[in-house]
């Protein structure tokens, strides 16, 4: 609503910023509207700055002697203080009241050590706990015979308990109702893993490992004194992969199931390469040295050029690169690119677009 509309002051120091800012505080007080102070962060310290640009430059495929719009004018885009803050805003203090009256209002994002799993739709008097128990004794009596062994019983009930107090019930039948659809549809796959220790999978035909006939201990994967969360792969047929990830989304809803993604790093010569383009190294050059430098993380250049026989009569430490080597260390891991994973997945109780 209205009270929840704010027009945003920024601290960037640009030219012709004090004069916007004056004006867009006028008229929030014309209009009623209240102001809020930011400053439009894209690093966390100053000195961050340099490795921001050059890292802009890459992206827009530009060299640093060069203007682009999206690179910013000076260094005033980092994570500033309470105190740098206050000295900005010193002219709104109502500005600077109304973003701390917004920051408190705010939840976290995500709750640490909250299970975020997608909530099962299960018939009408029935809960998670209660469809699971029925779904795995069905499955138990398909596979060992009714009447049921007390040693199987005693183990599922284990099992069960274990699942239900952790509160992993929606997600044992999440996996349990992909096996079913791929099954129904003729999809081959196979669950794999640590989750081949549990009978309850077993049951629910979400692996194909009898761990009670095995003598598999249930606690190597799924253990209240560890805190870590379940994990069953399910190994799908390639050439419907898709297909049963269209199924997951279809089921579950868009906003709350994702590809997941896979970021590729600087390492040692894609950083020497792309960082050098963007400082305006002939590519000729960057290509000779880049070709003989090792597999290394892009930190490690100078450590390999001291020590690799095959580099040490190479130019790589002359004071031609030593910014670029300089620049090099401070993107080591830094994603260089993203990609969709093969077959992950990821599916919440909560929209992903926070």
């Amino acid at each position: 609503g209205r009270d929840n509309f704010y027009l945003e002051l920024q601290g960037e120091k640009l030219p012709g910023s004090r004069r916007l800012n004056s004006s867009l505080f006028e008229l929030s007080e014309k209009l009623g509207i209240k102001c809020v102070i930011t400053n439009n962060v894209h690093y966390a310290r100053k000195e961050n700055f340099p490795v921001h640009d050059i890292l802009t430059c890459v992206r827009t495929n530009t060299k640093l002697e060069e203007v682009h719009p999206e690179r910013r004018l000076n260094a005033e885009n980092y994570l500033k203080s309470p105190g740098e803050m206050a000295e900005i805003s010193r002219q709104y203090p109502e500005a600077v009241e109304n973003t701390l009256r917004i920051a408190e209002a705010c939840s976290p994002a995500f709750e640490k050590s909250t299970h975020l799993f997608p909530r099962f739709a299960v018939p009408g008097g029935e809960n998670p706990a209660s469809l699971l128990r029925k779904l795995t004794y069905r499955g138990a009596r398909a596979k060992y015979g009714s009447p049921l062994d007390s040693r199987v019983i005693s183990r599922l009930e284990h099992e069960l308990k274990i699942i239900t107090e952790l509160g992993y019930a929606d997600y044992f039948l999440m996996v349990w109702d992909i096996g079913r659809y791929a099954r129904g549809n003729k999809i081959r796959f196979a669950g794999r893993g640590s989750a081949a220790d549990s009978a309850v999978a077993y049951c629910l035909n979400i692996t194909e490992v009898d761990s009670i006939a095995r003598g598999l201990l249930f606690e190597r994967f799924l253990s209240p004194e560890r805190a870590q969360c379940p994990d069953i792969d399910l190994d799908i047929d390639s050439r419907f992969r898709d297909r049963v990830a269209a199924y997951v989304e279809n089921k579950y809803g868009a906003e709350y199931t994702a590809h997941v993604c896979t970021y590729n790093t600087f390492k040692a010569r894609s950083a020497w390469r792309d960082l050098g383009k963007a400082l305006g190294f002939p590519l000729e050059e960057l290509d000779s040295i880049g070709k003989i430098l090792p597999h290394v993380h892009a930190d490690y250049i100078r450590q390999a050029a001291e020590s690799l026989p095959e580099l040490r009569k190479s130019p790589v430490l002359s004071p031609r690169y030593s910014q670029l080597l300089d620049l090099c260390e401070q993107v080591a891991g830094f994603p260089r690119s993203s990609a969709p994973t093969w077959g992950e997945w990821w599916s919440a109780a909560n929209p992903w677009q926070i």
